[in-house]
């Protein structure tokens, strides 16, 4: 079910028309019909000699799930079909108009808003949405903005590094096989044969998960995966010669390398093995951290303090943080219940707060007091205090 909102009454909604009938078509020569009756009332068949824009679009929409090899396919899990946003975006918007997505998701709706000479924003909290989205723009952008000197600008937060090792797995490799410009070998969750993604036609992505040692046995089966994708693949694969991706690292031609692995760290040897490879065997393999792909940073480590004696009235809290870069301080202050210690209600909360210093006037009870700041990098830390006034 798609509904239409609007704040007002002057609305844009454009009527939408299909093509005509073959019936149709062969009978009026694709002219705009027109009933008219005659003095009975009979209803008669007439044409106003106008081209006709088609046949009013119906209420029901039959339009077909997006094919496994469609070029618009990216593998995410909610991802529409182009044609269902473009019925969409030519009904409710005009040339120019701004097409607002808050839920990026595979970015469809800001693609083919672009495609339709829309200007548009995307939003997803998501860091997998996003990267699947600038990786579908870059491969689609139409220059629409192309005279302003952008095709379009990218804001984001830093991620989170320690949500980053606790990430699941499949997740995780989308993430980082997005990141590197590449395309999933597999649609979900399940054996891959060594083979997290394809880049550059031949290359071979493989994502390493916290934990995951990476070693020369590590590197064989890298090397085993480029081998045997080759061989299944042969008279098929055609590479760029060029293929430039700018990550944290730097600008990358990948163009140069068979294979990539990306990882939370490698120890020396590895970097080394890396090397003996391309001596000896002619592989050329890149060795990527997360933070070589990613803008990761450790989020702030808050503790609260308490000023004032645990007396009735005016209680005193402040907050120390790890950094001086704190964008925003959040107090809540729950009542606990006296008698099995769990939350019965939300005494007071502070949604802005710029100060680390907090005071408020409390009755005889428990509490649990929380703070959380957020960073300059949008990433946050929490504490929590419980204490009994009486």
């Amino acid at each position: 079910m798609i509904f239409f909102y609007s704040k007002s009454k002057e609305a844009v909604f454009n009527n939408q028309f299909v093509e005509l009938s073959e019936g149709t078509l062969k009978r009026w020569k694709g002219q705009k019909q027109q009933a008219k009756f005659d003095e009975l009332g009979k209803k008669l068949a007439d044409s106003l000699g106008e081209k006709s824009q088609g046949s009013p679009m119906s209420d029901f929409w039959e339009i077909s799930v997006i094919n496994p090899a469609a070029k618009e396919r990216s593998g995410y899990p909610t991802q529409k079909p182009e044609k269902l946003l473009e019925r969409i975006i030519l009904a409710s918007s005009n040339g120019g108009d701004i097409v607002l997505d808050c839920f990026l998701g595979s970015g469809t709706t800001i693609v083919t808003a672009d495609k339709l000479k829309r200007n548009w924003i995307g939003i997803d909290h998501n860091p997998v949405s996003i990267s699947v989205t600038k990786n579908r723009l870059n491969n689609n952008i139409s220059l629409f903005n192309q005279s302003a000197g952008q095709n379009y600008t990218y804001t984001a937060k830093k991620y989170n590094y320690d949500e980053l090792r606790k990430m699941d797995d499949f997740e995780f490799e989308k993430l980082m096989v997005n990141k590197l410009g590449g395309k999933l070998s597999k649609e979900g969750k399940g054996a891959d044969k060594g083979i997290d993604g394809i880049f550059n036609e031949s290359g071979i992505i493989s994502v390493k998960r916290w934990g995951k040692k990476v070693d020369r046995n590590t590197l064989d089966n890298l090397i085993s995966a480029i081998r045997r994708y080759r061989r299944d693949n042969e008279g098929k694969l055609k590479p760029q010669d060029n293929l430039h991706i700018k990550i944290q690292k730097g600008d990358i031609n990948l163009a140069h390398y068979d294979g990539i692995i990306a990882a939370f760290g490698f120890t020396k040897d590895t970097h080394a093995e890396v090397v003996d490879l391309k001596t000896k065997d002619n592989f050329n393999i890149l060795l990527l951290t997360v933070e070589d792909i990613l803008p990761a940073a450790k989020p702030p480590v808050v503790k609260i303090d308490r000023l004032t004696p645990m007396t009735v009235g005016i209680v005193v809290f402040k907050a120390e943080t790890t950094t001086e870069k704190i964008e925003n301080y959040a107090w809540t202050i729950i009542r606990l219940d006296l008698k099995t210690g769990e939350e019965r209600q939300v005494f007071k909360s502070s949604l802005i707060n710029t100060e680390n210093i907090y005071e408020e006037t409390l009755p005889t009870g428990s509490f649990k007091i929380i703070c959380e700041v957020t960073d300059e990098d949008g990433l946050s830390g929490i504490d929590e205090l419980e204490l009994f006034l009486h």
